[in-house]
């Protein structure tokens, strides 16, 4: 699957995240640059509900 990566794009990722692998976010569609990751600590995959504030925190700071 190739994946339309663009400048700016930034991946978070907890770090207990068995779904998908830890290279995941490195399979860009050969023309866009790779993406930009960030593991959370004491997530799984659904970040945003494991760790809200830090979800928020990094969205938020992403978008200033």
């Amino acid at each position: 699957m190739k994946i339309p990566w663009s400048d700016g794009t930034r991946l978070l990722k907890g770090v207990t995240d068995d779904f998908q692998p830890p290279n995941y976010a490195d399979r860009p569609d050969g023309d866009s640059p790779a993406p930009a990751v960030e593991a959370l600590e004491n997530a799984y995959h659904w970040i945003s509900k494991d760790r809200t504030d830090a979800y928020t925190e990094a969205v938020r700071a992403f978008l200033k």
